[in-house]
């Protein structure tokens, strides 16, 4: 794992790094207003002083030896360059600056050092008055050595930095412990949804309850882990349930072929061909179906729009299923004009997966009906005669294989593979629509509804 590969050594290495820059910005800081501080004190005194001074120079009461605080020089100079009075001998030569402030005024300066060599500090507060008198009145000098605050702010950064590394140790180990109590509930899930397989998707992750963000990660992961489990359970329904319903056909025309070989004497090859013929009708609709559902689950784009004449599709549906209904009767009196928006193909399936389930649980008449009514929305009404024999649930008749008896009347040998409603129902919600299933007494009737537009 590369160094600081994880959230926590990130975490405790940003918070480390942002404390130690912060401290350092904040002791450059502190050093700097500390340093101003004290330069604007020592100006203030040495204004206190230089007026006391030129007072004195004033008054004609100037003593040659003047007194002064520890590491500050005060001198008097004339405009001529002659010292009248100083502080320390040493100063009493020649003066310490030529710094000339207008009369009655003042300025401060830093310098290095001074006139004649005095002092032996590194730097020096200059302040230079000349009292109010003209060009020609004497310069009061007062210098303070800075040694004294260089000092102050040399300590306060010393104690920073040497405290630096220790504090920024304290809050690395903080961060530390609680990113990692942070993270724990995190690695929890990490762990569990590592060990769930296809075979485990029964299992959860912990959740704290505490609503928080971890919290709401693992309650999403739960939410995931739900519709994982449901996919593969409508998955492993669908391949089962489509596994039964693709043998059933082919081994019924197993059989049949074995019972042809065995009657070919005797004739029995076209009843033999014309059972076989109904059986691979029925497992080619199965494809069909199967291959349509696997499509929808795959999210496969639909077909475009394009207008339909709903009437034709129906009465194209009847006429055919007419040839190998057998006795059964369709009764289209009711079928009138229903132009529409849709998908062809998508309409002719639903139509005739409605019509097929009709007949094959009707004991002698399919009624159809179909109809624009005032409010712009097609109605198509499939009802059949047989027995009936709708679930208490009738919402269920339109899951995937789910299948009703056939009607012992209705002559039919084939049974449905449990797809077609299903089938009408997406196609039906895909267009806008609904199907809906009510008893008729006798029989069912199925109600498909769709927008005009």
């Amino acid at each position: 794992m590369r160094p600081f590969a994880t959230v926590r050594a990130r975490t405790v290495l940003g918070a480390s790094l942002a404390l130690g820059i912060a401290l350092v910005l904040s002791a450059s800081t502190a050093g700097s207003l500390l340093r101003r501080s004290l330069v604007r004190n020592i100006d203030e005194v040495a204004q206190v002083r230089a007026a006391d001074v030129a007072a004195l120079v004033s008054q004609g009461q100037l003593a040659h030896g003047l007194s002064s605080e520890d590491g500050e020089i005060v001198q008097v100079v004339t405009a001529d360059g002659r010292v009248l009075g100083a502080s320390r001998p040493d100063a009493a030569a020649e003066p310490v600056s030529a710094l000339q402030p207008p009369p009655g005024g003042f300025r401060t300066v830093t310098v290095n050092r001074l006139g004649g060599d005095v002092g032996s500090a590194d730097q020096y507060r200059l302040l230079a008055l000349r009292p109010a008198g003209g060009p020609g009145a004497p310069v009061v000098y007062v210098a303070t050595g800075l040694d004294d605050v260089e000092h102050h702010v040399d300590v306060l950064t010393r104690l920073v930095f040497l405290g630096l590394p220790a504090l920024m140790a304290l809050v690395g180990l903080s961060a530390w412990l609680a990113v990692g109590r942070a993270l724990r509930p995190v690695e929890a899930i990490r762990a569990e949804v590592a060990d769930i397989s296809a075979r485990e998707l029964d299992r959860r992750v912990p959740e704290s309850g505490a609503g928080d963000e971890v919290d709401r990660l693992a309650h999403t992961m739960n939410a995931m882990l739900d519709r994982l489990e449901d996919s593969a359970g409508r998955q492993r329904r669908f391949v089962a349930d489509a596994s039964e319903e693709l043998v059933a056909p082919l081994a019924a025309a197993r059989s049949e072929l074995e019972a042809g070989v065995a009657a070919a004497p005797d004739g029995g090859w076209p009843a033999a061909g014309a059972r076989l013929l109904r059986q691979h009708r029925r497992m080619e609709n199965l494809v069909r179906d199967l291959l349509y559902l696997a499509r929808v689950d795959a999210g496969a784009p639909r077909a475009p729009l394009a207008p339909v004449d709903l009437d034709d599709v129906v009465l194209a549906e009847v006429t055919r299923l007419r040839g190998t209904a057998g006795p059964i009767r369709f009764d289209t009196a009711a079928v009138s004009a229903a132009p529409l928006e849709g998908r062809p193909e998508d309409l002719r399936r639903a139509v005739r997966n409605l019509l097929e389930h009709a007949e094959r649980h009707a004991a002698t008449t399919v009624r159809v009906g179909l109809w624009t009514g005032d409010e712009g929305r097609i109605t198509l009404v499939v009802e059949d005669d047989g027995p009936e024999q709708l679930p208490a649930d009738r919402d269920r008749l339109f899951d995937r294989f789910t299948r009703l008896p056939e009607s012992p009347g209705s002559g039919s040998e084939e049974t449905g593979s449990g797809l077609g409603l299903a089938i009408v129902r997406d196609i039906a919600v895909a267009h806008g629509g609904l199907v809906t299933v009510e008893a008729a007494a006798p029989g069912s009737r199925f109600v498909l509804e769709l927008p005009a537009g």
